[in-house]
């Protein structure tokens, strides 16, 4: 086992942005403006056929955020969690082992501090 810290992700609005999203909150259907949405994942009310996808809404959320401080295995998989592997997204990290763990504390303060300095000035 070792640790990994997230040193970046991309800007979710930014072009890179896929790399760290994933949707598992579903897309959302518009039948036709001023009518009624519906979740894909819901018993359809309306056809899928008559769905317009010029109307679709996909909801995304990230998979990492910047100084998180991951436990992984030996295939760099998440322990626990959403077994997650930061290797599959385009993220980078640092690696650490188990005895770093000051070293990786240190690290994920720093590359978060502007954030957390942003969210409590």
């Amino acid at each position: 086992m070792k640790l990994l810290v997230i040193t970046l992700v991309p800007d979710p609005l930014g072009p890179d942005a896929i790399g760290n999203l994933a949707a598992p909150l579903g897309e959302l259907y518009m039948v036709e403006p001023g009518l009624s949405i519906r979740h894909d994942n819901m018993q359809p009310a309306t056809p899928l056929e008559r769905l317009n996808p010029a109307l679709a809404l996909s909801l995304r959320k990230t998979v990492f955020s910047t100084g998180e401080i991951l436990i992984v295995d030996e295939d760099g998989r998440e322990i626990g969690g959403a077994f997650r592997k930061p290797e599959k997204w385009g993220v980078h990290f640092d690696t650490f082992g188990l005895e770093e763990i000051e070293a990786a504390i240190a690290l994920a303060r720093t590359v978060c501090l502007p954030e957390v300095e942003a969210t409590t000035t």
